[in-house]
Protein backbone atom coordinates (compact mmCIF):
# COMPACT_ATOMS: atom_id res chain seq x y z
CA UNK A 1 0.00 0.00 0.00
CA UNK A 2 0.91 3.89 -0.54
CA UNK A 3 0.05 6.13 1.90
CA UNK A 4 0.14 10.01 0.25
CA UNK A 5 0.14 12.66 3.00
CA UNK A 6 -1.81 15.90 2.07
CA UNK A 7 -0.53 18.93 3.94
CA UNK A 8 -3.14 21.49 3.17
CA UNK A 9 -4.06 25.10 4.50
CA UNK A 10 -6.50 27.61 3.37
CA UNK A 11 -6.95 25.31 -0.23
CA UNK A 12 -10.62 25.34 -0.49
CA UNK A 13 -10.31 26.20 -4.53
CA UNK A 14 -7.56 23.20 -5.22
CA UNK A 15 -8.02 20.58 -2.65
CA UNK A 16 -11.11 19.06 -4.61
CA UNK A 17 -8.82 18.96 -8.14
CA UNK A 18 -5.99 17.72 -5.60
CA UNK A 19 -7.88 15.07 -4.23
CA UNK A 20 -9.50 13.70 -7.73
CA UNK A 21 -6.00 13.27 -9.44
CA UNK A 22 -5.30 10.82 -6.70
CA UNK A 23 -8.20 8.97 -6.39
CA UNK A 24 -7.91 8.57 -10.04
CA UNK A 25 -4.69 6.88 -9.69
CA UNK A 26 -4.32 3.66 -12.03
CA UNK A 27 -3.28 2.00 -8.88
CA UNK A 28 -5.84 1.63 -6.26
CA UNK A 29 -4.28 0.32 -3.13
CA UNK A 30 -3.63 3.43 -1.76
CA UNK A 31 -4.40 5.63 1.57
CA UNK A 32 -4.60 9.45 1.34
CA UNK A 33 -3.82 11.11 4.58
CA UNK A 34 -4.71 15.02 4.70
CA UNK A 35 -3.91 16.60 7.94
CA UNK A 36 -5.83 20.42 7.65
CA UNK A 37 -3.39 22.40 9.25
CA UNK A 38 -5.67 25.00 10.98
CA UNK A 39 -7.58 26.17 7.53
CA UNK A 40 -9.69 29.37 7.86
CA UNK A 41 -11.73 28.37 4.76
CA UNK A 42 -13.79 25.30 3.90
CA UNK A 43 -10.66 23.38 3.09
CA UNK A 44 -11.77 20.96 5.99
CA UNK A 45 -14.98 20.98 5.00
CA UNK A 46 -14.25 20.32 1.32
CA UNK A 47 -12.38 17.10 2.26
CA UNK A 48 -14.91 16.01 4.56
CA UNK A 49 -17.14 15.66 1.32
CA UNK A 50 -14.92 14.04 -0.57
CA UNK A 51 -14.30 11.52 1.99
CA UNK A 52 -17.78 9.93 2.11
CA UNK A 53 -17.33 9.16 -1.21
CA UNK A 54 -14.14 7.66 -0.65
CA UNK A 55 -12.92 5.70 2.23
CA UNK A 56 -9.21 5.85 1.27
CA UNK A 57 -9.01 9.55 2.20
CA UNK A 58 -9.16 10.38 5.95
CA UNK A 59 -9.21 13.85 7.38
CA UNK A 60 -6.87 14.64 10.58
CA UNK A 61 -7.74 18.28 11.38
CA UNK A 62 -4.80 19.88 14.10
CA UNK A 63 -4.15 23.54 14.69
CA UNK A 64 -2.25 25.98 12.33
CA UNK A 65 1.64 24.25 12.76
CA UNK A 66 2.55 24.70 9.35
CA UNK A 67 3.86 21.98 6.45
CA UNK A 68 6.53 20.42 8.59
CA UNK A 69 4.12 19.74 11.15
CA UNK A 70 1.28 18.27 9.06
CA UNK A 71 4.13 16.12 6.90
CA UNK A 72 5.29 14.31 10.64
CA UNK A 73 1.85 13.56 11.97
CA UNK A 74 1.01 12.05 8.15
CA UNK A 75 3.87 9.98 8.52
CA UNK A 76 2.89 9.24 12.12
CA UNK A 77 -0.11 7.74 10.70
CA UNK A 78 0.99 6.34 7.76
CA UNK A 79 -0.09 2.79 7.43
CA UNK A 80 1.97 1.89 3.96
CA UNK A 81 4.52 0.41 2.93
CA UNK A 82 5.17 3.22 0.66
CA UNK A 83 4.86 7.02 1.32
CA UNK A 84 4.43 9.99 -0.89
CA UNK A 85 4.05 13.61 0.25
CA UNK A 86 1.75 15.83 -2.74
CA UNK A 87 0.60 19.54 -1.42
CA UNK A 88 -3.08 20.30 -1.33
CA UNK A 89 -2.92 22.74 -4.15
CA UNK A 90 -1.08 20.00 -6.45
CA UNK A 91 -2.18 17.17 -8.09
CA UNK A 92 -0.74 13.90 -9.61
CA UNK A 93 -1.15 12.85 -13.69
CA UNK A 94 -3.19 9.14 -13.11
CA UNK A 95 -0.39 6.66 -13.73
CA UNK A 96 2.50 8.73 -11.57
CA UNK A 97 2.21 6.04 -8.46
CA UNK A 98 1.54 2.89 -10.32
CA UNK A 99 4.78 3.66 -13.17
CA UNK A 100 7.16 4.74 -10.00
CA UNK A 101 5.78 1.96 -7.73
CA UNK A 102 6.79 -0.68 -10.29
CA UNK A 103 10.81 -0.62 -9.43
CA UNK A 104 10.32 -0.56 -5.86
CA UNK A 105 8.64 -3.68 -6.21
CA UNK A 106 10.81 -5.21 -8.74
CA UNK A 107 14.40 -4.16 -6.51
CA UNK A 108 14.09 -4.58 -2.86
CA UNK A 109 16.80 -2.33 -2.40
CA UNK A 110 15.63 0.58 -3.96
CA UNK A 111 14.86 3.35 -1.41
CA UNK A 112 13.27 5.89 -3.32
CA UNK A 113 12.29 6.94 -6.91
CA UNK A 114 11.68 10.24 -8.05
CA UNK A 115 9.83 11.43 -10.67
CA UNK A 116 9.07 15.27 -13.25
CA UNK A 117 7.79 18.13 -11.85
CA UNK A 118 5.74 19.80 -14.42
CA UNK A 119 4.78 23.27 -13.29
CA UNK A 120 0.53 23.99 -14.36
CA UNK A 121 -2.26 26.53 -13.83
CA UNK A 122 -5.11 25.40 -11.96
CA UNK A 123 -6.56 23.65 -14.77
CA UNK A 124 -3.81 21.27 -14.84
CA UNK A 125 -2.30 23.10 -18.29
CA UNK A 126 1.27 22.71 -18.39
CA UNK A 127 2.70 26.17 -18.53
CA UNK A 128 6.42 27.59 -18.98
CA UNK A 129 7.97 29.24 -15.81
CA UNK A 130 11.48 28.92 -16.45
CA UNK A 131 12.10 31.96 -15.48
CA UNK A 132 10.83 31.18 -11.57
CA UNK A 133 11.20 27.96 -11.16
CA UNK A 134 11.84 25.15 -13.85
CA UNK A 135 10.30 22.36 -14.46
CA UNK A 136 12.53 18.95 -13.03
CA UNK A 137 12.34 16.15 -15.72
CA UNK A 138 14.12 13.22 -16.36
CA UNK A 139 15.49 12.14 -20.11
CA UNK A 140 15.10 8.42 -19.62
CA UNK A 141 14.94 6.44 -16.20
CA UNK A 142 18.44 6.16 -14.62
CA UNK A 143 19.77 4.44 -11.14
CA UNK A 144 21.99 5.99 -9.00
CA UNK A 145 23.83 5.07 -6.10
CA UNK A 146 25.14 7.17 -2.99
CA UNK A 147 28.27 7.96 -4.90
CA UNK A 148 26.13 9.69 -7.45
CA UNK A 149 23.85 11.73 -5.51
CA UNK A 150 25.99 14.34 -5.16
CA UNK A 151 26.69 15.03 -9.21
CA UNK A 152 22.65 14.25 -9.85
CA UNK A 153 21.75 17.21 -7.37
CA UNK A 154 24.67 19.49 -8.70
CA UNK A 155 23.35 18.78 -12.08
CA UNK A 156 19.59 19.39 -11.35
CA UNK A 157 18.92 15.80 -11.89
CA UNK A 158 17.38 15.73 -8.47
CA UNK A 159 14.56 18.39 -7.57
CA UNK A 160 16.06 18.97 -3.62
CA UNK A 161 12.38 19.10 -2.35
CA UNK A 162 10.03 16.15 -0.97
CA UNK A 163 7.55 16.23 -3.47
CA UNK A 164 7.53 14.27 -6.80
CA UNK A 165 9.41 10.90 -5.18
CA UNK A 166 8.07 7.74 -4.18
CA UNK A 167 9.90 6.29 -0.52
CA UNK A 168 9.95 3.26 1.12
CA UNK A 169 8.95 3.78 4.24
CA UNK A 170 11.49 1.94 6.23
CA UNK A 171 14.53 3.90 4.06
CA UNK A 172 13.17 6.92 5.53
CA UNK A 173 11.86 5.84 9.41
CA UNK A 174 14.72 8.25 10.87
CA UNK A 175 14.00 11.39 9.10
CA UNK A 176 11.37 13.96 10.45
CA UNK A 177 11.10 17.22 8.72
CA UNK A 178 11.99 20.34 11.11
CA UNK A 179 9.32 21.97 12.36
CA UNK A 180 9.31 25.76 12.84
CA UNK A 181 11.61 25.89 9.67
CA UNK A 182 10.80 27.47 5.83
CA UNK A 183 12.05 25.05 3.13
CA UNK A 184 11.85 22.24 5.58
CA UNK A 185 11.29 19.93 2.44
CA UNK A 186 15.26 20.97 1.74
CA UNK A 187 16.14 19.20 5.46
CA UNK A 188 13.93 16.30 4.23
CA UNK A 189 15.91 15.79 1.17
CA UNK A 190 19.35 16.32 2.66
CA UNK A 191 18.82 14.18 5.72
CA UNK A 192 17.58 11.37 2.67
CA UNK A 193 20.65 11.79 0.43
CA UNK A 194 22.41 11.11 4.11
CA UNK A 195 20.71 8.10 4.98
CA UNK A 196 19.90 6.39 1.78
CA UNK A 197 21.56 4.24 -0.55
CA UNK A 198 20.17 3.54 -3.69
CA UNK A 199 17.33 5.49 -5.44
CA UNK A 200 15.85 5.78 -9.33
CA UNK A 201 15.33 9.10 -11.52
CA UNK A 202 12.39 8.14 -13.15
CA UNK A 203 11.02 9.66 -16.81
CA UNK A 204 7.12 8.12 -16.16
CA UNK A 205 4.37 10.06 -14.31
CA UNK A 206 4.74 13.58 -12.94
CA UNK A 207 4.02 15.92 -9.70
CA UNK A 208 1.61 18.85 -11.18
CA UNK A 209 2.98 21.66 -9.38
CA UNK A 210 0.07 24.84 -9.68
CA UNK A 211 1.42 27.54 -9.93
CA UNK A 212 -0.24 30.56 -8.02
CA UNK A 213 0.21 33.82 -6.71
CA UNK A 214 -0.14 32.96 -3.21
CA UNK A 215 2.78 29.85 -3.43
CA UNK A 216 5.03 30.60 -0.61
CA UNK A 217 7.80 29.52 -2.74
CA UNK A 218 7.10 32.86 -4.53
CA UNK A 219 7.48 35.22 -1.28
CA UNK A 220 9.75 37.57 -1.14
CA UNK A 221 12.87 36.50 1.13
CA UNK A 222 12.67 37.73 4.41
CA UNK A 223 15.34 37.35 7.49
CA UNK A 224 13.23 34.14 9.04
CA UNK A 225 13.09 32.87 5.36
CA UNK A 226 17.14 33.45 5.05
CA UNK A 227 18.39 32.65 8.25
CA UNK A 228 16.38 29.39 7.54
CA UNK A 229 17.45 29.65 3.96
CA UNK A 230 21.32 29.48 5.79
CA UNK A 231 20.74 26.88 8.37
CA UNK A 232 19.75 24.76 5.84
CA UNK A 233 22.61 24.97 3.51
CA UNK A 234 24.86 24.90 6.73
CA UNK A 235 23.41 21.15 7.58
CA UNK A 236 23.52 20.03 4.17
CA UNK A 237 27.46 20.82 3.95
CA UNK A 238 28.00 19.43 7.39
CA UNK A 239 26.24 16.36 5.82
CA UNK A 240 27.50 16.19 2.64
CA UNK A 241 31.38 16.61 3.94
CA UNK A 242 31.03 13.88 6.10
CA UNK A 243 28.85 11.54 3.61
CA UNK A 244 30.31 12.48 0.25
CA UNK A 245 33.76 13.93 1.21
CA UNK A 246 34.85 13.74 -2.19
CA UNK A 247 33.18 16.60 -3.39
CA UNK A 248 35.12 19.92 -1.58
CA UNK A 249 35.63 22.13 -4.40
CA UNK A 250 31.79 22.11 -4.86
CA UNK A 251 30.52 22.42 -1.20
CA UNK A 252 32.98 25.73 -1.08
CA UNK A 253 31.34 27.00 -4.12
CA UNK A 254 28.12 26.19 -2.90
CA UNK A 255 28.83 28.36 0.62
CA UNK A 256 30.28 31.14 -1.88
CA UNK A 257 27.15 31.54 -3.96
CA UNK A 258 25.20 31.73 -0.53
CA UNK A 259 27.55 34.21 1.08
CA UNK A 260 27.04 35.87 -1.91
CA UNK A 261 23.51 35.94 -2.46
CA UNK A 262 23.16 37.24 1.71
CA UNK A 263 25.67 39.85 -0.06
CA UNK A 264 23.03 40.93 -2.16
CA UNK A 265 20.24 40.77 0.33
CA UNK A 266 22.08 43.12 2.61
CA UNK A 267 22.17 45.79 -0.43
CA UNK A 268 18.97 45.60 -0.84
CA UNK A 269 18.41 46.74 2.89
CA UNK A 270 16.54 43.38 3.48
CA UNK A 271 15.94 43.97 7.44
CA UNK A 272 17.74 41.11 9.70
CA UNK A 273 20.36 40.25 7.34
CA UNK A 274 23.34 41.92 8.97
CA UNK A 275 23.17 39.16 12.26
CA UNK A 276 22.68 36.19 9.64
CA UNK A 277 25.36 37.43 7.20
CA UNK A 278 27.84 37.80 10.12
CA UNK A 279 26.95 34.19 11.60
CA UNK A 280 27.45 32.63 8.17
CA UNK A 281 30.84 34.77 7.66
CA UNK A 282 31.61 32.73 11.06
CA UNK A 283 30.78 29.53 10.24
CA UNK A 284 32.81 29.98 6.94
CA UNK A 285 36.00 30.79 8.92
CA UNK A 286 37.09 33.38 6.30
CA UNK A 287 35.54 35.27 3.60
CA UNK A 288 35.22 33.31 0.46
CA UNK A 289 37.03 34.54 -3.00
CA UNK A 290 35.86 37.91 -4.61
CA UNK A 291 32.77 37.91 -6.96
CA UNK A 292 33.70 40.71 -8.91
CA UNK A 293 30.62 41.14 -10.50
CA UNK A 294 28.35 40.43 -7.35
CA UNK A 295 30.55 43.02 -5.74
CA UNK A 296 29.74 45.10 -8.71
CA UNK A 297 25.87 44.31 -8.63
CA UNK A 298 26.07 45.24 -4.56
CA UNK A 299 27.78 48.37 -4.68
CA UNK A 300 25.22 49.70 -7.81
CA UNK A 301 22.07 48.93 -5.22
CA UNK A 302 23.95 50.44 -2.25
CA UNK A 303 24.46 53.95 -4.15
CA UNK A 304 21.15 54.11 -6.34
CA UNK A 305 19.01 51.78 -3.99
CA UNK A 306 17.37 48.25 -4.63
CA UNK A 307 14.10 49.67 -5.49
CA UNK A 308 14.96 52.70 -7.90
CA UNK A 309 16.99 50.07 -9.94
CA UNK A 310 14.20 47.88 -10.22
CA UNK A 311 11.83 50.69 -11.70
CA UNK A 312 14.56 51.31 -13.74
CA UNK A 313 14.60 48.16 -15.33
CA UNK A 314 10.64 47.91 -15.25
CA UNK A 315 10.30 51.33 -17.07
CA UNK A 316 13.35 50.03 -19.54
CA UNK A 317 11.06 46.87 -20.41
CA UNK A 318 8.19 48.62 -20.51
Amino acid sequence: MVSIIVPAYNVEGYIANCLDSLTGQTYADIEIIVIDDGSTDRTAECVDALRKSDDRIKLIRQSNGGAAKARNVGLSYAAGDFVMFVDGDDMLSEDAVYTNLRPLLKDETLDWVTFPIVRVDKDNNEIDVKKIYGNVQATASSVIMSDEFVPAFRDGRLSGVCCGALYRKNAIAGIRFPEGEYYEDSFFFTRLLCCTNKGLISDRGSYRYVHRCGSSQLQRKDAARLHSATKCLIERMEGFRKRFPGYEALYQQMEKSHYYFLKVEKAKKTIGIDEILTDFTKHLGSHPSRDYKTELKCWAYNVLGYENIKRLVSLRKS
